[in-house]
């Protein structure tokens, strides 16, 4: 029989790969209408169209 403890490991790796997860959109969000608009060269409002917002 599995001890209570191997039955967290699973629950324990799907946590941390969320809360990175939630880390990585949390710093990404506020830049990418600043990344698009400068890579597509156009104004704040065409990186909005680009973005989907």
């Amino acid at each position: 029989m599995s001890t209570p403890k191997s039955n967290r490991l699973p629950f324990v790796f799907i946590l941390i790969t969320l809360i990175i997860d939630a880390m990585g959109i949390g710093l990404i969000l506020p830049v990418l209408p600043d990344l698009i608009g400068e890579l597509e060269g156009g104004t704040l409002g065409q990186a909005a169209l680009w973005g989907g917002v």
